[in-house]
């Protein structure tokens, strides 16, 4: 689909905001602006684990909704002093009651909102006030596996896995560089950014015989086994391309990337992470993903049934439209409904 050189966009995020600057370096250049502001709460994890940290969720989760007022008149001024024309979000609920307030039309597009995921952690009447924020977008886009009430007041539009767009010769390259006789395995191991990872390098995994594994640049795990994504290397997605095999937490981005690009998917579980929940359920009822508990990735080992059963995920799959092909047919679905 061809790009209005009119249209300018305003990404507006914090803690991914270095990383998505770096990423869209050189791209559209006029087109695109940052700004940095802190829209959404997100998850307190307990310390060394990639578990809930509840009391610490609440008493963060009150602080928050203290300072709503003043984040919803400091949105106003900026949507009217910008003259913005739409707002897209994934999945900030309070920006959606600025743009009602506006009559700015507005899209949210994920695989959970913030009032699902915080359901079994905050309390139900707490969580009202997001419900009611979530109720005022004008159209929903939920991601594959996406498990929630009918947001869109206009449309809900169900949107399937998609991700960055892959290089072949990128591929090509880490390829000759991780593995250049193609005798060992290659692992790609993600828990985000934001996991605080101490501890990570005790665990027996990374003397797994004939084994590679790919680490972000932050994890901090010293291994002749393991190989750190270079600092400033954004699009990671390449190394999940290379890899034989993917080990992560259940979030969307990396699982996307993974499915897109016919790697295989062991997912770590996290029961209180209702959006986690609901990418693990869909994937299993394909058969697409491995699961394992944060205790049993204490003792994995990579050998060759696990390698086995991945091999066997990604056999007869069905292929997938590319994602620039699946953006553009939601965008022109939209466009007839506006």
């Amino acid at each position: 689909m061809a790009h209005d050189r009119d249209v300018h966009i305003i990404i507006s995020t914090s803690f991914p905001l270095p990383f998505i600057r770096a990423s869209l370096h050189g791209e559209e250049k006029g087109r695109l602006a940052f700004r940095r502001v802190r829209n959404d709460l997100g998850f307190i994890l307990q310390k060394d684990s990639i578990e809930v940290d509840m009391a610490g969720m609440n008493e963060a989760y009150d602080r928050y909704m203290e300072g709503i007022p003043a984040y919803l008149d400091q949105e106003r001024r900026f949507l009217t002093d910008h003259k913005v024309d739409l707002l897209l979000t994934d999945i900030s609920p309070f920006p959606f009651v600025v743009a009602k307030d506006l009559h700015i039309p507005s899209v949210g597009i994920s695989n959970f909102t913030w009032y699902t995921a915080y359901q079994g952690i905050i309390p139900d009447e707490k969580l009202q006030g997001m419900r009611e924020a979530y109720q005022k977008m004008d159209f929903f886009l939920p991601l594959a596996g996406a498990k929630e009430p009918d947001w869109g007041r206009e449309r809900m539009t169900p949107f399937p896995y998609f991700c960055r767009s892959v290089r072949p010769r990128e591929v090509a390259r880490l390829r000759r560089e991780l593995n250049p006789d193609g005798k060992k395995k290659v692992v790609y191991f993600g828990l985000g950014m934001k996991i605080d990872q101490v501890g990570l390098g005790s665990l027996p995994l990374w003397d797994s015989e004939g084994t590679i594994f790919v680490v972000s640049s932050n994890t901090q795990v010293h291994h002749p086994h393991v190989i750190r994504i270079p600092d400033g290397y954004t699009e990671t997605q390449h190394y999940i391309a290379v890899s034989d095999l993917v080990i992560s937490k259940a979030g969307w981005g990396t699982v996307a990337e993974a499915v897109q690009t016919r790697r295989p998917l062991l997912l770590i579980d996290r029961p209180h992470m209702m959006e986690d929940q609901n990418t693990i359920r869909h994937l299993s009822s394909l058969n697409r993903a491995m699961v394992i508990t944060e205790e049993e990735l204490k003792h994995l080992m990579i050998d060759t049934e696990i390698m086995e059963k991945g091999r066997n995920q990604v056999l007869n799959i069905d292929p997938i439209p590319p994602s620039e092909e699946v953006i553009d047919g939601v965008i022109r679905e939209m466009m007839i409904v506006v």
